[in-house]
């Protein structure tokens, strides 16, 4: 049965279509230890895919006439597994091949064939396995990424110990089908985005374009009593701290561009119902400031509450708002802040499954892109700013002040 794909996913799929990307991919590896033999880890894989809906979607549709989803029942789902034996090469080669499949992964993904995920098992030496995970951002969101990594590493590991893996507990059509709008709930988001975008004509005129450009990357910690000042003089709720890195990062950009401006803000702040829900549950949605003067700070909060509480509408309709507003192609930062977020508690055995994640070289098209993640007792802090557009000096410039240096 097909049913309504939410903002985040309709967010991507345009992206794709219009932009002509052909992915959004997150890629791991997993080095499994000496005892995990390749049918555990098959094991272990149909143990998820059965548990988590997500990974059983079909998307189909177009910018156009709309998009919809459905899941593939486990039992006429044909598993997107490989198997493929690099023992013979240096370790060198292995690295550099592993590397090969998940960055082809990134730049070139069969949607008919694959679906939203793709797993390869390889063996590296007689009784050495590494598992290749490559997931699409457009079925689960980067909370979510936490859920299936672990569910992986448990379901593999309780099949090599000779117990059956138990599949994950979902809920995903009833979640989506609550995170949908009411008609009431619809009508109220449409007039909080037209009234974020009723602004002059001129307001968004000669927006400086941004050359698209090797990003320069910049990663940071706040921990100790500096993650505990932060949180204590922070405004109570997980909102307080999303909207200090905020106003840092709003303040940074002001030096730039002191005037009307848009920020694209991603944030992901689980809901205790989602909590254990795969999914692409989160949305990027944008908020516009006036930087002229200071008198913007006084609205952040307000700002940030209100588009997380509206996010759910129809990213299309909101992308044409914009062209009639006169917004150019998003030359503006984009922010991401995922709160606290523990669904599962550590286990030691989890240690002895490293895990990597893959980043495929590419060219960033924003000023400046900020994420921040709050682990629970750290802020975790990544920058990237456009080379092109910022120095060396003023990205590392930009980097203290983000986080208060």
């Amino acid at each position: 049965m097909k049913f309504p794909v939410l903002a985040g996913q309709t967010d991507l799929l345009l992206d794709q279509e219009v932009s002509g990307h052909s992915s959004s991919h997150l890629g791991f590896t997993m080095t499994f230890p000496d005892h995990v033999r390749p049918e555990h880890i098959l094991s272990g894989i149909q143990a998820v895919v059965r548990g988590f809906a997500a990974l059983r979607l079909r998307f189909s549709g177009s910018a156009e006439r709309g998009y919809q989803q459905e899941i593939e029942p486990f039992d006429r789902h044909d598993l997107a597994v490989e198997f493929h034996d690099v023992s013979d090469a240096a370790t060198a080669q292995q690295s550099r091949y592993v590397q090969n499949l998940l960055y082809q992964d990134a730049v070139s993904w069969d949607w008919d064939r694959i679906g939203v995920y793709r797993f390869v098992v390889i063996k590296l030496a007689e009784r050495r396995y590494q598992l290749v995970v490559s997931l699409q951002q457009v079925a689960i969101d980067r909370a979510s990424i936490v859920l299936v990594i672990n569910a992986l590493r448990s379901t593999v590991l309780s099949a090599a110990r000779g117990d059956a893996p138990a599949a994950p507990a979902d809920r995903y059509e009833a979640a989506v089908d609550e995170a949908l709008l009411t008609p009431t709930a619809e009508a109220s988001a449409r007039r909080h985005w037209e009234g974020e975008f009723d602004l002059p004509d001129e307001a968004f005129a000669g927006c400086t374009e941004i050359p698209p450009a090797r990003p320069r990357s910049h990663k940071a910690v706040i921990a100790g009593s500096d993650y505990d000042e932060l949180k204590r003089t922070a405004a109570s709720g997980p909102w307080g701290s999303s909207v200090v890195f905020l106003k840092r990062l709003l303040t940074a950009w002001q030096r730039y561009q002191p005037r009307t401006t848009l920020v694209d803000v991603f944030c992901t702040i689980r809901s205790e119902t989602l909590a254990h829900q795969a999914g692409m549950f989160s949305t990027l949605r944008p908020i516009v400031v006036d930087l002229a003067g200071d008198a913007w700070r006084d609205k952040v909060t307000g700002r940030l509450i209100r588009a997380a509480a509206h996010q759910q509408v129809d990213s299309r309709q909101l992308r044409d708002l914009e062209v009639r507003r006169g917004v150019p192609r998003r030359p503006f930062p984009v922010f991401s802040y995922i709160d606290a977020f523990k669904p599962h508690s550590q286990s030691k055995q989890f240690d002895v499954v490293p895990t990597t994640r893959f980043f495929a070289p590419y060219a960033l098209t924003r000023p400046v892109s900020l994420k921040v993640r709050d682990t629970g007792d750290a802020f975790a802090v990544v920058l990237q700013t456009n080379s092109a557009t910022f120095s060396e000096a003023e990205s590392t410039d930009l980097l203290g002040g983000l986080v208060g240096r």
